[in-house]
């Protein structure tokens, strides 16, 4: 029995040492790929660090961005499961650099925070095969502190192998495609670099943050984030035996790459993380548990981003600077400031903002709507709303905002929980719209939330039980519930009941019950609605809409109930509009193309069976459903249409029209409209009927006109007009007084009859957008009238105040707005933003007297476009790279107009200041802890000149000049450059006046000629005065306008004049002319001519006589033999020509294109400029030669001339070996520069010509698959979709099925082709330094034979010989008449440096066998070097019926003077595939002078047997080398020899290897050796392997001058078993190391022997292990001693298992001079008993310790525990002793807790205890902490179902006092609760500040009774220095008590502020006899009188419950009657006013 137990025991012990280790058993295939790196049971520790930079790389040291690092600690209690700890960590940004430009780092705001949150949690997770990574954080676990942790984890991925290879791997970035790159260059440790291309992550994609709304360019994320290079390097150190990572670092770049240069230099957020193992330890733990719910991906999601420092200041401050920025001087930041403040309201949080929205509109309201709306925050959007819930409530312009607000595509939380305040604010159409669209699109995206339960609580209360409330808001209610039905339905499936109730209340409108009815439409049918639907549509009472309604609803998703109702509606039912309509719709179902419908009507028709179904065509009296659908392909298109009547009116009361779109898989409901209408039959007869006014009226004109008006007319209207009543009417004498009665007839009928009411709605993509009502169209004009009314009357008010107008407008636009992150390797966001800011703006003002009329207008506008990108901390550092381009303009116009006759007089004073007409700015700014560094300008400069009298223009440009540095980014990244033009006055004119004067004079003869003249004068009045007259005339007979301008002062005169002819023979043409005092200086002509499309001519002429300029550019086109098309310029310049010419020509045989350009120049003043230059460069040289070296004596003259010398040494010394050195230097020393001709000249002639070919190819193509038809290729008719569901989208296609229509394959298919023509191209120039001329020719030179050829050639020739050279080549194809194919290609290349020549001949013939030749030649020779080289290949290739054989020869040489190099190789093979013989000899020699190289290979294989013969060898001077290896195979036995032997400098190396391998064994021998006189390396390995067994032995040893070592190693395993010894020795004064090894397996068991001794001087350790594994027992002894220097240390182990028990010790003493530690560990174990006892005692020094003593006993049926534990840190004492005892039945646990720092003492005292099934716990908290006292008691106790509690808390303090009482006690069917709380404290802060607070709280509740008492009082009082004391008290209370018999509750508040009280209260009561309801309110205060008075307000509704009689009493029902007598009156007036009203009108007619 005890053999079985103990078999099973070591079974188990087994399996959990094997566990231990992943990587012990290499043929474990790994759960996941860092399996073998982290292996499980085991702890690593890490030092983290991650820092990012935000930087201008190349442009400046400056720096920003934050560092995190971190101690990490790695659990791995499970394979591939991580528990991730992060302690120690800390939180800095960069607030510098220093002098080497390296980041200083400060700690960053919420440091403390920040350490604390990521110490906080535990991160667990889970890693699947190759690249599935889980986290499991825990659920308080911030977004930004599990990003961090994030990108802890992804630097913890690293490769699983050691290999070269391409992988995806996981990162935080998501799955990246990474290259590996391995060193194992180290003896420990094996690097490897993964390199990865960020962009190729899946994760790695923008995500887009909050913009602007309004913004036009917005969402360009995905281009954007491509201009942005992201790549990752990363390096890791492995260790070598155990596999895990020591150390690792990965740098992460992004380069924003538009002005960076070489893809480094410009901004850049670079992001490093380094990760060092610090230590690894085992572990014991064995769970990983985790929430499955709390699932989170690898990749780094994005945090909440707002500011650091949440506060209104710098909002305030931007806001008040922007109000006040217009009288500053700083007017071009405006675009900048607005932009900085939508940033910053983006950074506040709800709180913050909200509460400073006031104080903001209080500074300015424009500028604050203007931020708010363009935020595109949820905050501000509901700081927003805030200020439009001041508006008055009819105002508009809130409805239009709200609206629109709820058109966003992505409403927030927050959004739905404002527009729902705004919604109880203001119950307007448009905001309930705007809430229900929010609220469906958020359940869309976020499923239900609390806003979405808020909004249906909103809904149902406005519903109530029953819609029996106010009706339009019913309805309006109920058309918003159907708008987001699926979302109200989530939150609560009761409101499909309310909706039940709706549809059936009988006391409101039908309306509201069809509102109902049709709010079903996006919800789910239960069982129930179905059947309350259906009975609705089957009523035979009931309206037909409302059948109609709820029939529609139903027949959305019909069951088979449904098709039952159907069927009775066809086949009984009564009403003919009902069976009309379910008639013609069932009748569109059944005979409808669509897929989806066509089921549907099968099923309708599988349901109705024998039914006959068909439709009417009575569409004008007949309700009907119609229907209109077009599909194609896969698309289908549908218009569906509604017309319902009602069977008592004669129109219709319902029309519907919908339009539908399903393509792709989607069905979209486009639109629908919607109209309902009734009490129209009584109007429209009045109007229009038998006895209407207009027909009355018109036949009544018609006749009174006959005979009056032509026959044509008469038949017109005779066919529109036709009489209702039989014969002619009586037409009256005075017609416009009868037409005039009968409209006082028609407005009597309108006003008694009822008004009609119509509604019609709007739905678009299925969301309804709104409806509007008959009764709005009046309310509307209404609110027009008054509209118009209130303008005219505030213009009226304006013109009457215009003469004083002062005003300033601005308007702030971000045009442009472009946000998003990216993930960056350290967890923290990269932001990037690209917006552009809009802001034009105005101020002036308007003054108008009788004498003067004055304007004052200064606009201006600036634009600026900020780019962003950076690395930040969200919410605690800030930080990024910014570069702003602001673009701003204003102008000023300060002007005095007067009007006169033909005059027209314009004044206008001097400006004043400096106006700043234009300027651009760059500016790159690195934003990072609270301050911000702009890189500064390099280059300054600032001109000013005159612009005209008194005004100077001045420039000012700022620049940052990098041209000269390569390692710097462009331009504008380098720095701040600006360019500005300023408008500067010079005080020297006070005013300018401008006039204009108009005359009609005559010239010519006899003044024959009209002339209009228009004269405009300048004057400036000043010191100077000035003025310019301009005078414009224009000639109406020759149509000459010409322009006179004078300014006398600067002696100008200047004329314009332009004219224009046409003429038959030379075309039209157009004249401009300038001149200057009648002298002609400018003339610019154009002609223009077309004959008949075939002669075209376009020409421009200038001409410049003053400066000798005449340039003519023109375009002619002809067509005579065929098309010619040429253009062609001619300049002519000073001293220069220029002629320029295309000339294309296209015809039948060929196009040609022709281009020539010719160009000459005087050189006389160029070379007289030349010789200037030429000189001041020999004297700049001279001076550079003369400048001195810096630390020495010598010249820079010196150097270069002993530079020469030693070159010119070099080459004489080198000659007499190489003589061709001194001719090449002769050669070039020899070039001359050819001399500057007089006249300069450059020719280019180019042409291009290509002859078409005449000739055609046909071919017919078989196609695959032809002939076959789509059932033969087994093609289904129908493809099947299914369903596919991705919620995270919002993407839900459902299934559906696509026709395939069927098609037949074609079997062939005829391609004509046209042959190839021959292309010839070729150019020219000619210069006076350069003449070079090329010809290229290829195509089809095809005469007897095919051919085709391709040619080319250059010539160039140069007075410089160095630039002369020529060059040819051809190609040609030929195929010849021997059945040949010859091949050739010919080149060559003539310089007088080298020629080179390549010719190739190749031959193809196929007969009865397929012959190929090849002749290949190459030479090169360059006569100045005495190089001389050539290289000949022949080739031969033959292939005939069963040998396949071939030849190669090659012979080469090179020659560089007298030495000569040459090589030969020869090959010849044979192959007979069907005999299985082959044959190969191969050879190869290579000769050079000193050395010679031999290769030969021999092999073949012929009747089975392989042979393989090689030998190499090389002998020259110095080195001696033979290889000689031999294979052979014959009779299944391979043999293998290689000896090679290597002499060199007196050293030798043997090499000796041999192997064979036979029947049934094999054997190996290696044998290595290397010697010299004193050092030698000597290794022997063999081994033997035959059916006995296996044996190896191994013997190796080496000296190295006094170090010695050796190795001897023995395994034998045989039928006995396993049995290995090593013995290794190493000596190396003064270490010595001895390791000795042993260890077997057999039958009886496995032994273990270790003996490992190591010594430095008087350094030791010692390593004994033993033991034992056999079937009775298993031991394993170790000992462990050892001493270094001052640190000593034992460890023993002692392991033991037998039919005893387990028995496991472990004692471990260490020391480091006073420190100490001992660890004492024992374990006992059988199968009675179970101890475990571990103590430790550890000595630091004497302030600091720790020890412990815990012991665990099991025995039988009892447990104890006791656990003591000491730790002393510092001043501060830790003591905790606990005991555990458990029994049957009968459980213990007490323990205390102490704590003490000083005089500070805090005791904790705990028991909890089980015992006869009574359960008690007592708690007892007594103690003294920083000058407070504090108490806790608590004691509770649970006996059955009885429960008691006390809890009692005291705490004193100087400034606070707390006591705090709760008694509760529970027993079946009763519950008691007594809780008092009463606090009070004191505190000086600028004064006395004291308060005091009392709570009682009771509660009893039984069965037949609940009562319960709150009573809260709570009194404070303020007294501040210098101020009035403020005191406060407030006294509520509240009284229940609800029984079988009464039910009343009770509530009183009073709040009292010094003298002002305020009290109210509310009592309901309800018994036998009376229910009621009692208000009162009172308020008693100064404010309103000088003495203190009394204002209340009561009301009580009481109802008397007695039997004979009831009464109601409410308050006001005494004033009713009056109000009813009030309206009656009313009403009376209004009657008797119209009737009034109505005579006097028919009086007047």
């Amino acid at each position: 029995m005890w053999g079985t137990k103990l078999c099973l025991l070591l079974l188990l012990g087994t399996n959990t040492l094997a566990q231990q280790d992943v990587g012990g058993l290499e043929e474990q295939s790994p759960v996941c790929f860092l399996a073998k790196r982290y292996r499980n049971f085991r702890r690593f520790v890490y030092n983290y660090e991650a820092e990012a930079v935000n930087s201008v790389n190349g442009a400046s040291n400056a720096k920003s961005g934050p560092r995190v690092s971190c101690t990490v600690e790695i659990d791995v209690p499970q394979t591939c499961r991580f528990i991730l700890r992060t302690t120690d960590c800390s939180l800095t940004e960069v607030s510098g650099v220093d002098d080497g430009g390296n980041p200083v780092y400060r700690p960053a705001a919420g440091a403390e925070d920040f350490k604390a949150a990521m110490a906080k949690n535990t991160l667990k997770v889970a890693v699947e095969g190759r690249a599935d990574v889980k986290l499991f954080p825990e659920d308080d676990e911030p977004v930004n502190i599990l990003n961090v942790k994030r990108g802890i984890i992804s630097a913890l991925m690293v490769p699983e192998k050691e290999q070269e290879e391409t992988k995806d791997m996981p990162t935080v970035h998501g799955v990246c495609s990474s290259d590996f790159a391995v060193n194992p260059a180290l003896d420990t440790a094996t690097e490897v670099t993964v390199s990865r291309d960020l962009s190729k992550c899946d994760g790695f994609v923008a995500r887009r943050q909050n913009t602007s709304p309004l913004a036009l360019i917005s969402g360009m994320n995905y281009p954007l984030s491509k201009l942005i290079s992201s790549t990752q390097t990363c390096n890791y150190k492995f260790d070598n035996q155990k596999k895990h990572m020591t150390s690792g670092s990965c740098t992460e770049k992004h380069i924003f790459l538009p002005f960076s240069h070489k893809r480094e230099f410009g901004i850049s957020a670079v992001v490093s993380q380094t990760v060092t193992l610090r230590e690894t330890s085992k572990i014991n733990d064995r769970i990983f548990d985790h929430n499955e719910a709390s699932f989170k991906p690898l990749p780094m999601e994005a945090a909440e981003d707002k500011s650091p420092v949440q506060t209104k200041d710098a909002v305030i401050a931007t806001l008040q600077k922007l109000s006040t920025l217009s009288e500053t001087n700083e007017r071009e930041e405006r675009a900048s400031l607005f932009h900085k403040l939508v940033s910053e309201l983006r950074g506040l949080n709800v709180d913050v903002l909200g509460s400073n929205i006031e104080e903001m509109m209080s500074i300015s309201v424009a500028l604050t709507q203007q931020a708010l709306i363009q935020c595109g925050t949820p905050e501000c959007t509901s700081g927003m709303l805030k200020i439009l819930r001041n508006f008055d409530q009819a105002a508009y312009e809130v409805d239009a905002f709200v609206y629109a607000l709820g058109m966003m595509s992505n409403p927030s939380r927050m959004m739905v929980q404002d527009l729902l305040e705004m919604a109880r604010y203001k119950q307007s159409r448009p905001i309930m719209y705007a809430l229900s669209n929010a609220a469906r699109r958020l359940y869309k995206s976020e499923g239900v939330t609390p806003e979405i339960t808020a909004v249906y609580e909103y809904m149902a209360s406005l519903l109530g039980a029953d819609c029996a409330g106010e009706k339009d808001l019913t309805f309006l209610t109920l058309r918003v519930v159907g708008n987001m039905g699926d979302a109200m339905e989530a939150a609560d499936p009761e409101i499909k009941n309310t909706l039940l109730k709706c549809m059936r209340q009988p006391v409101t409108t039908l309306s509201v019950q069809l509102a109902a009815i049709q709010a079903f439409r996006r919800m789910s049918l239960t069982d129930e609605v179905r059947t309350n639907l259906q009975r609705v549509s089957q009523y035979a009472k009931g309206a037909v809409q409302k059948r109609l309604a709820a029939y529609l609803i139903l027949m959305r998703d019909p069951q088979d109930s449904d098709f039952e109702m159907v069927k009775k509606l066809l086949t009984q039912e009564r009403n003919t509009q009902i069976k009309a309509f379910v008639s013609s719709h069932v009748y569109n179902i059944i005979t409808s193309t669509e897929a989806e419908t066509k089921k549907l009507g099968e099923r309708i028709l599988y349901a109705l069976k024998n039914t006959d179904i068909f439709t009417h065509d009575d569409y004008t009296t007949k309700s009907r459903n119609y229907k209109l659908g077009v599909a194609h392909e896969n698309s289908e298109a549908s218009i569906q249409g509604n017309v319902i009547f009602d069977p008592s009116n004669q129109l219709p009361r319902e029309v519907l029209l919908e339009t539908t779109l399903k393509a792709f898989g989607y069905s979209l409901d486009i639109w629908e409209v919607g109209m309902e209408g009734k009490g129209f039959e009584p109007t429209i007869e009045a109007l229009f009927g038998k006895n209407g006014f207009f027909p009355d009226a018109v036949l009544k004109t018609l006749y009174w006109a006959d005979g009056k008006m032509p026959p044509e007319v008469k038949q017109v209207l005779e066919k529109w007009v036709v009489s209702s009543k039989p014969g002619k009417p009586n037409v009256p004498e005075n017609l416009v007084a009868e037409i005039g009665r009968n409209f006082n007839t028609l407005l009597n009928n309108l006003q008694s009859q009822e008004s009609p009411e119509a509604m019609a709605y709007l739905k678009i993509m299925g969301a309804e957008l709104g409806y509007i009502k008959g009764n709005d169209l009046k309310f509307i004009a209404d609110i027009a009238i008054n509209n118009a009314k209130t303008f005219m009357h505030h213009a009226m008010g304006s013109l009457n105040g215009f003469p004083n107008f002062d005003a300033e407008m601005f308007a702030h636009y971000i045009f442009m707005d472009n946000k998003f992150i990216l993930p960056t390797a350290s967890g923290l966001p990269m932001t990037f933003a690209l917006s552009g800011t809009f802001a034009p703006g105005a101020k002036g003002g308007l003054h108008i007297s009788p004498n003067k009329k004055e304007v004052v207008f200064s606009p201006s506008i600036g634009v600026e476009f900020m780019t962003q990108m950076g690395v930040h901390f969200p919410g605690s550092v800030a930080s990024a790279v910014e570069m702003h381009t602001n673009i701003f303009h204003e102008s000023s116009l300060n002007a005095k107009i007067t009007m006169e006759q033909n005059e027209l007089k314009l004044s206008m004073p001097a400006p004043q200041g400096t106006t700043k007409l234009f300027r651009i700015r760059n500016k790159v700014v690195i934003a990072g802890a609270e301050q911000a560094t702009e890189l500064p300008h390099r280059h300054a400069e600032e001109k000013c000149s005159p612009l005209f009298s008194g005004i100077n223009y001045c420039t000012k440009k700022l620049r940052a000049d990098a041209r000269d540095e390569n390692a710097a980014p462009y331009f504008p990244l380098n720095g701040e450059t600006m360019f500005a033009i300023d408008i500067k006055p010079t005080k020297d004119v006070s005013e300018y006046t401008a006039s204009i004067a108009y005359k009609l004079l005559s010239e010519g003869k006899e003044g024959r000629h009209k002339v209009d003249s228009l004269k405009m004068t300048l004057r400036a009045e000043g010191v100077k005065p000035t003025e310019a007259t301009a005078t414009m005339k224009y000639n109406r007979n020759r149509n000459v306008f010409t322009t006179q301008i004078q300014i006398p002062d600067i002696d100008v005169e200047a004329g314009v004049k332009i004219g224009m002819t046409d003429s038959s023979a030379k075309g039209k043409s157009l004249t401009i002319e300038l001149s200057n005092k009648n002298v002609p200086q400018l003339s610019l002509t154009g002609r223009a001519k077309l004959q008949a499309m075939d002669d075209g001519l376009l020409q421009v002429q200038l001409l410049v006589p003053s400066l000798k300029v005449d340039a003519t550019l023109g375009a002619t086109v002809t067509k005579a033999g065929g098309l010619t098309m040429q253009i062609k310029s001619d300049v002519k310049l000073p001293e220069m020509s220029s002629v320029q010419a295309v000339t294309f020509k296209y015809g039948e045989e060929e196009a040609e294109a022709y281009l020539t350009s010719n160009v000459n120049a005087d050189t006389k003043i160029p070379v007289h400029y030349a010789e200037a230059l030429q000189s001041w460069l020999g004297r700049l040289a001279e001076d550079l030669l003369e400048k001195k070296v810096v630390q020495t004596d010598m010249k820079l003259r010196h150097i270069v001339n002993k530079g020469i010398e030693a070159s010119n040494i070099w080459i004489d010394k080198i000659s007499p070996d190489c003589p061709y050195m001194k001719k090449l230097k002769d050669v070039v020393g020899n070039l001359e520069m050819p001399s500057v001709p007089e006249i300069l000249f450059m020719n280019f002639e180019s042409k291009l010509r290509y002859q078409f070919n005449q000739n055609r190819f046909t071919m017919t193509v078989p196609l695959p698959l032809g002939g076959k038809s789509s059932e033969e290729l087994r093609i289904p008719p129908v493809v099947s979709v299914p369903r596919i569901s991705v919620p995270q989208l919002g993407l839900e296609v459902a299934p559906r099925e696509i026709p395939i229509p069927r098609f037949t394959v074609p079997s062939e298919k005829d391609l004509t082709l046209p042959l190839m023509g021959l292309l010839e191209v070729s150019a020219k120039v000619n210069s006076n330094y350069y003449d070079w001329e090329g010809l290229i020719t290829a195509g089809n030179n095809t005469a007897d034979s095919p051919e085709y050829v391709a040619k080319f050639s250059v010539m160039a020739e140069s007075p410089i010989k160095l630039l002369s050279f020529s060059t040819e080549g051809t190609t040609k194809i030929t195929d010849t008449e021997k059945e040949t194919i010859d091949v050739t290609l010919e080149g060559s290349l003539k310089h007088m440096l080298i020629n080179t020549g390549v010719s190739v001949l190749e031959s193809f013939s196929v007969t009865d066998n397929v012959l190929t030749t090849g002749l290949y030649k190459i030479h090169a020779n360059s006569p100045p070097v005495g190089l001389d080289s050539s290289l000949t290949i022949t080739t031969q290739f033959t292939l005939d019926s069963d040998t396949f054989f071939g030849d190669i020869n090659t012979d080469g040489s090179i020659a560089i003077g007298s030495e000569v190099s040459t090589t030969s190789y020869l090959s010849t093979f044979s192959v007979k595939p069907a005999s299985k013989e082959a044959k190969l000899d191969s050879s190869l020699m290579v000769k050079c002078d000193p050395m010679k190289l031999s290769h030969k290979v021999k092999a073949s294989y012929e009747s089975d047997v392989l042979l393989f013969e090689s030998t190499t060898s090389m002998d020259s001077a110095l080195v001696q080398h033979t290889t000689k290896i031999n294979l052979n195979y014959n009779d299944v036995k391979l043999t293998t020899q290689s000896d090679s032997v290597t002499k060199a400098l007196g050293r030798r190396i043997n090499n000796q290897m041999a192997f064979s391998m036979s029947e049934g064994q094999a054997s190996l021998r290696i044998e290595n050796q290397a010697e010299d006189t004193q050092n030698r390396v000597f290794s022997l390995l063999t081994g033997t392997v035959n059916p006995s067994g296996l044996e190896i032995n191994a013997d190796a040893s080496i000296k190295i001058l006094s170090s010695l070592a050796s190795h001897k190693a023995t395994l034998s395993l045989n039928t006995n078993g396993l049995t290995t010894s090593c013995t290794t020795t190493a000596q190396h004064s003064p270490l010595t190391f001895e390791n000795i090894f042993h260890g077997g397996i057999g039958a009886s068991g496995a032994t273990l022997s270790l003996k490992t001794k190591g010594t430095v001087r008087d350094n030791k350790a010692e390593l004994n292990v033993e033991g034992k594994l056999s079937t009775t027992e298993v031991y394993l002894n170790s000992m462990y001693d050892g001493s270094l220097f001052d640190i000593s240390g034992r460890n023993r182990v002692n392991l033991r298992l037998n039919e005893n028990g387990l028995v496991f010790s472990n004692n471990l003493v260490g020391s480091f001079r006073e420190m100490r530690t001992e660890n004492t560990h024992s374990l006992s174990l059988t199968l009675r008993s179970f101890t475990l006892q571990t103590k430790t005692d550890n000595y630091l020094d004497k302030s600091n310790s720790y020890m412990h003593d815990i012991t665990v006993k099991m025995e039988d049926f009892a447990a104890s525990a006791m656990v003591k534990n000491e730790l002393k840190v510092m001043a501060v004492n830790f003591e905790n002793d606990a005991q555990f005892k458990a029994e049957p039945y009968n459980v213990e646990l007490a323990g205390t807790l102490k704590g003490s720092f000083s005089e500070e003492e805090l005791m904790h005292i705990y028991e909890i205890k089980f015992a006869d099934f009574v359960l008690s716990a007592k708690c007892n908290t007594n103690g003294k902490l920083l000058g407070s006292h504090v108490t806790h008691n608590t004691d509770m106790e649970v006996n059955g179902l009885t429960i008691k509690f006390s809890n009692v808390a005291n705490f004193n303090s100087p400034y606070l006092r707390v006591d705090s009482t709760v008694k509760t006690s529970a027993a079946p069917f009763t519950l008691n609760v007594d809780a008092i709380f009463n606090s009070n404290g004191e505190v000086y802060l600028f004064g006395k500040h004291s308060g005091e607070l009392y709570s009682k709280f009771l509660l009893k509740a039984e069965p037949t009774e609940f009562a319960q008492s709150f009573e809260h009082r709570a009194s404070s009082s303020h007294e501040l220095t210098d101020r009035p004391t403020v005191k406060t008290n407030m006294n509520n209370k509240l009284h229940s008590l609800i029984s079988l018999a009464e039910q009343m509750v009770t509530l009183d508040m009073a709040s009292t502020v010094n003298e002002h009280t305020f009290t109210q209260m509310l009592s309901a009561k309800n018994n036998a006899e009376r229910i009621g309801v009692e208000l009162k309110g009172k308020v008693s205060t100064p404010l309103f009188s000088e003495a203190k008075e009394d204002y209340t307000i009561s009301g009580f509704v009481k109802y008397d419950k007695n039997s004979d009689s009831h009464f109601i009493e409410i308050p006001f029902v005494e004033h009713l009657p009056a109000v009813i007598e009030n309206v009656k009156s009313t009403m009376i007036k209004l009657m008797d006013h119209s009737i009034e009203m109505l005579k006097d009108i028919n009086t007047r007619t």
